[in-house]
């Protein structure tokens, strides 16, 4: 449920509304879709950004134009980084805007404890950090955190010389964005 915050005290404070939000996405190879701009799209997806609506996202390496306006070193510290790694720009794109996002894999599960080969059949559940930077249209000026995982199984296939992606691969995560009342 959204709510309107204002701060009366005597710091400049912004009004924006809060929303609690969870994202459910498929993002197996089936669904690759690479980026239209500069960059490596890593892996696309479908799915629902709740309760802003139906989506794709996009999870790119290297520079890209929107990228460059949310510069990593501006919103994370050395010490977060070796936690979070939070590192990989994901856009998510919403029929009213863009939601920009940094990912990370804060850890990774993986079927049993012993060692699985990266190409082979497995299941891998990494647990991921999303923090929320930016957007456009509604969602200029969002920020937030959010935490889930990403759930891969099935058969990997080789994209490309440096992608491969499960057949099966579900990204789910819940947390809070709060997003600028505009004038």
């Amino acid at each position: 449920m959204a709510e309107k915050l204002e701060y009366k005290g005597d710091q400049e404070f912004k009004p924006y509304m809060s929303y609690e939000v969870r994202m459910a996405y498929q993002a197996g190879y089936a669904q690759w879709k690479e980026w239209p701009c500069e960059g490596e799209t890593l892996h696309a997806g479908i799915g629902w950004f709740h309760p802003f609506g139906k989506s794709h996202y996009y999870a790119i390496l290297g520079d890209c134009e929107e990228k460059k306006a949310f510069p990593i070193d501006k919103y994370f510290t050395e010490d977060w980084m070796e936690i979070y790694d939070t590192s990989l720009f994901c856009i998510y794109r919403l029929e009213d805007g863009d939601i920009y996002a940094y990912d990370g894999i804060f850890c990774v599960r993986a079927e049993g404890d012993e060692e699985v080969p990266y190409d082979s059949t497995f299941i891998r559940r990494d647990i991921l950090c999303n923090v929320i930077v930016g957007g456009t249209g509604r969602y200029e000026g969002a920020r937030g955190v959010m935490m889930g995982t990403a759930e891969g199984s099935g058969e990997v296939k080789k994209l490309s010389d440096n992608l491969s992606l499960p057949e099966g691969l579900l990204k789910c995560l819940t947390g809070y964005i709060k997003i600028p009342i505009k004038d």
